[in-house]
C-alpha cells in the first residue's frame, strides 16, 4: 500500500486493491474474509464490504452477496455507479452481474478447510468451531472483520471494509454475533 500511496495513486484505489487481494486469496478466508470463507447454515458463502471516499463523502456497501470472491469491488461499483449508497443480497448479486462481475457457484466459493467445517456438526456447533479456531489463530478482539485507511499525498482519503461471519446460529434463535461472542 505505502509504494502505491508513494507514487501518487488514488486512497481509495489503494485500498480497493488491497482489500480485494485479501479477499480473493482462499487462505484468507480462513479469516472470515472473501473467497474461502465460511458458508452460513445452509452452506453458502456470502460476503459483505464497503469502501468510502472522504473528500466527496461517497460510500458504497454490498451485503449478504453470493458468488462473488472479491466484493469489495462490487461495493466501489456501488459507490460510483449507483443511484443507492447499500445492496444486499438477490439486489446486491443482480447489480454484480450487471456490472460484468462473474457470479461464481457456491462450491468454488469456500476453500476446503472451510467446506468441511460444518460436517458432522450442528450449525451451533460449528459455529463455536469457527469461533474457536478464529481466537486461536487472531484474538479475542480480532476476528470479523479487515478495515483499511488510505491517505494520499494530495490529502484525499479512502477506507474500504470487508466482512464476513458464519451467520449459522442466527437461525439457532440467537439475535446477535455479539451476544453468541459474549457468551462463548
Amino acid at each position: 500500500m505505502r509504494c502505491m500511496i508513494l507514487a501518487g495513486q488514488n486512497s481509495t484505489d489503494v485500498v480497493e486493491n488491497a482489500i480485494a487481494d485479501v479477499e480473493n486469496d482462499v487462505q484468507t478466508g480462513r479469516y472470515i474474509v472473501g473467497r474461502g470463507g465460511f458458508p452460513n447454515s445452509k452452506g453458502i458463502v456470502e460476503c459483505d464490504a464497503a469502501v468510502m471516499e472522504g473528500v466527496p463523502g461517497r460510500f458504497g456497501a454490498v451485503a449478504a452477496l453470493r458468488g462473488v470472491g472479491q466484493p469489495s469491488r462490487v461495493a466501489r461499483k456501488v459507490m460510483e455507479r449507483s443511484p443507492h449508497s447499500f445492496l444486499v443480497g438477490e439486489g446486491a448479486e443482480a447489480f454484480a452481474r450487471e456490472q460484468g462481475f462473474t457470479i461464481e457457484p457456491n462450491n468454488d466459493m469456500p476453500s476446503a478447510y472451510a467446506a468441511t467445517a460444518y460436517q458432522g456438526l450442528s450449525p451451533k456447533e460449528a459455529c463455536c468451531s469457527v469461533l474457536a479456531d478464529i481466537k486461536k489463530r487472531t484474538a479475542e478482539d480480532k476476528c470479523f472483520e479487515i478495515g483499511l485507511i488510505a491517505l494520499n499525498l494530495k490529502g484525499d482519503v479512502g477506507a474500504a471494509s470487508s466482512v464476513e461471519f458464519p451467520y449459522a446460529f442466527w437461525n439457532q434463535g440467537m439475535d446477535s454475533v455479539e451476544k453468541h461472542v459474549l457468551s462463548y
